[in-house]
């Protein structure tokens, strides 16, 4: 699909817009249905110390009647719902009846069933039924708002070369078709417009079902129905979508400003949200800040700072760190602690950006120099207290950390690469991510494939292998010169044996699950499970992918029982170095901490590796199966 007609797609099935159409023809059907003030309700408002510049202008609802509209100051056309003070609950079980009590109103839409009380300022806003604002300063819209769609910011270079519209119904799909297309803008900013002119309103809004108790000022926005917001400093000129199942959290000490906000999003707690879109079910929390930046859906910020950045689904900062100029549409990483992925400013200007491959990990402390790229090299993990030097780095799940010792011939400045580390030594992380990932999903407008030894992936780990067999072996340690994709780091000769049969033992086990899933396929529609009959096309699963790869992996005389031998060996094993790197981690804290086993799950009950064993036994207990079949 084009990035137009995506986005013809998005704008043609928007709720949102959907909504706002809506809006409008209910101000066109109020306006024409709404009835001006009897002399009796007026009478009955004045004497409940109510007063406005003009009755005239005040129109309400056929059934309205006045005894729960109290203390007010009307100016302007407003118009009025139904109130028959039916219970709100407005915090712990504090309950209000709706109406409208000790508030200044202007010009605005007060629907039926709703409470206003003790709010200073209502100018311009459209008030759905059922709604509830308690105690708060102003809330207030000029007379064309859209919301802060269309607004552009500078994703990866501070100083603009990639242009990013902002819309609020993107999804990640979307998002990655625009940075693709970045560099032409011109040929998608008609359906940004498009999409912009479709969301104006000539009022703010807030839905049905929304609270909002104890928040400052809230401007130029759209709050979604059921949106809860509680002690906002402020809310300017953003978009909240949200439902009675997807509801939106704004807390205490929060800023929202140009930005798009979507459903089941919880900003809390000081954060900071500014020129931004905060894609589903993301969180943000405890101060921190995040400006002209696209964060994926089921992510998680809890301090530090994220500027001019794409981070896709399931990034991960909960602690003081930078991620600043960062294009990282894959996602899935987490960065630790005193993490500095930022320095993106040459002394001259901030035109540097980094690309992290997807599922990287950043060490505590470590700092990350521009321009750098590591697209390639997924899954990887910087190390505690390391300095990269600016970089393409092109080998997946390796380890890159400060060398231990000095190595004659090598360059201090260079860093130690391992290749295919985290899979030979932390498998354990990468299968507890996998399970991670699908049991956090909340998203339902995006789709992913949470499994990590994917093709794509694969053929990474293909590339990389080729290049550290062709590397010659007579040296002690290699770099960019000897091995491409090392980057500025260098390879020792056991590091690079040892790289090699981990990436050809993974990638085999890719090859022998995709042989498995496409033999339990051909067993199903009755036919002879021989290797004829599975090599044929298919387009389930990955096999397409992976029977290319059955000459040049496995050998030619081999036997599909053979195969599946082979398989059971491989779980197994998968699981044994997921159990003995966990349980190298529960050593290290038995005989470094006194008590530690009192309070820490040994191996054998960690639940995440009871999980991994019940996978393992039902993987293994399928193959044995099926070998059953071809005996």
């Amino acid at each position: 699909m084009t990035l137009n007609e995506k986005l013809q797609n998005i704008i043609q099935s928007s709720e949102f817009l959907k909504t706002i159409q809506m809006i409008k023809n209910s101000i066109k059907k109020i306006d024409s249905e709404y009835r001006p003030l009897t002399d009796a309700e007026i009478s009955v408002l004045e004497k409940n110390r109510n007063s406005a510049e003009d009755w005239k202008q005040i129109k309400v609802k056929e059934e309205f009647t006045p005894e729960y509209i109290s203390g007010n100051r009307f100016f302007g056309k407003c118009m009025l719902g139904v109130f028959t003070g039916r219970k709100l609950d407005v915090q712990d079980g504090a309950f209000i009846p709706s109406g409208i009590y000790d508030s200044v109103i202007i010009n605005s839409f007060i629907d039926s069933e709703s409470l206003i009380f003790q709010c200073r300022l209502i100018s311009n806003y459209y008030i759905s039924e059922n709604a509830v604002i308690y105690n708060t300063g102003s809330v207030t819209a000029a007379c064309n708002c859209s919301f802060g769609n269309g607004l552009v910011v500078p994703v990866g270079p501070e100083t603009g070369e990639i242009p990013f519209p902002l819309f609020a119904d993107m999804d990640m799909e979307s998002a990655e078709l625009i940075l693709d297309s970045a560099h032409n803008p011109a040929g998608f900013s008609d359906y940004i417009a498009m999409y912009r002119n479709s969301s104006s309103l000539e009022t703010g809004y807030i839905g049905k079902n929304c609270i909002i108790t104890d928040t400052a000022s809230i401007r130029d926005s759209f709050i979604g129905d059921s949106s809860e917001i509680r002690g906002t400093l402020l809310i300017t000129g953003s978009t909240l979508l949200s439902s009675p199942e997807e509801k939106i959290f704004a807390g205490s000490g929060t800023r929202i400003e140009g930005s798009m906000i979507q459903y089941g999003c919880r900003i809390n707690s000081g954060a900071i949200v500014f020129n931004s879109l905060f894609m589903e079910h993301t969180e943000s929390e405890n101060q921190s800040r995040v400006s002209s930046s696209i964060i994926g859906p089921n992510s998680s910020l809890g301090g530090g700072e994220v500027t001019s950045a794409f981070a896709g689904p399931f990034t991960v900062s909960h602690h003081q760190s930078l991620l600043i100029a960062t294009v990282w549409p894959g996602g899935r990483g987490n960065i630790g602690y005193g993490a500095n992925v930022g320095s993106n400013h040459t002394s001259r200007l901030p035109d540097q950006e980094l690309y992290p491959g997807e599922g990287m990990f950043f060490g505590l402390g470590c700092s990350i120099k521009f321009p750098g790229d590591y697209r390639r090299a997924p899954y990887s993990i910087v190390a505690t207290g390391t300095v990269t030097q600016s970089q393409s780095v092109e080998f997946p799940f390796s380890l890159i950390l400060s060398p231990s010792a000095y190595n004659k011939g090598v360059s201090l400045h260079l860093n130690e690469l391992i290749p295919g580390w985290t899979l030979r030594e932390n498998i354990y992380a990468v299968l507890r991510n996998e399970a991670k990932y699908r049991n956090r999903n909340k998203s339902k407008r995006n789709i992913f494939d949470f499994t990590i030894l994917r093709p794509s992936i694969i053929d990474l780990m293909i590339t990389a292998r080729e290049r550290l067999e062709k590397a010659a072996d007579f040296t002690i340690c290699f770099t960019e010169r000897d091995i491409p994709g090392a980057g500025k780091n260098f390879i020792t000769d056991e590091s690079r044996l040892k790289g090699i049969d981990t990436y050809s033992f993974y990638i085999r086990h890719y090859l022998l699950i995709a042989l498995f899933s496409r033999t339990e396929e051909v067993i199903k529609t009755n036919r002879r499970p021989e290797f004829k009959n599975i090599m044929e096309p298919d387009n389930t699963g990955y096999w397409n992918h992976a029977v290319k790869l059955v000459k040049r992996e496995l050998p030619a005389d081999i036997s599909l029982k053979s195969v599946l031998e082979t398989l059971i060996l491989s779980i197994e094993k998968i699981y044994k170095d997921a159990f003995d790197s966990r349980k190298k981690d529960y050593k290290r804290g038995v005989n470094t901490i006194e008590n530690y086993s009192l309070y820490h799950k040994s191996p054998e009950n960690d639940l995440s590796l009871v999980d991994i064993r019940k996978s393992t036994e039902a993987k293994i207990s399928a193959i044995r199966d099926v070998i059953t079949i071809l005996n």
